[in-house]
């Protein structure tokens, strides 16, 4: 219950922050990986300010991080690379690829976007 408590209350803290900053914030992911295979993931990047998207990095988040949701940090999981790319459209989207398969058939990823002026955690 304590845990569940703690998740809303982290998840409503970051959505406000992200409606304050108006900065950036992250969609969906589309995952086009396979179990056994190395991880190949989209996430949508939204509502990005021109003089915000140059300085766009995410990352996976820490342990601390995942620590203060109340998830467990996925120490089996390979080293991710994330990348900001752009559609066609340009639209922006982050890139997540592992270069070591992934064996597990549940992963949660907490991805860490940061920007010149704010900073946003989502749980996937």
């Amino acid at each position: 219950m304590l845990k569940s408590i703690l998740k809303t209350s982290i998840y409503i803290a970051c959505m406000a922050m992200s409606g304050i900053a108006c900065a950036a914030g992250l969609g969906g992911i589309n995952v086009t990986s396979s179990l056994g295979q190395p991880l190949r993931a989209e996430i949508e990047v939204t509502s990005v300010d021109r003089t915000d998207k140059s300085t766009l990095r995410a990352k996976l988040a820490t342990a601390d991080a995942y620590k203060n949701a109340g998830i467990d940090y996925p120490y089996n999981l390979p080293k991710l690379k994330f990348q900001i790319d752009d559609r066609e459209n340009g639209d922006s989207f982050i890139k997540v690829t592992s270069l070591q398969p992934v064996n597990d058939p549940f992963v949660t990823l907490m991805v860490e976007l940061n920007w010149s002026s704010g900073k946003l955690l989502r749980e996937y």
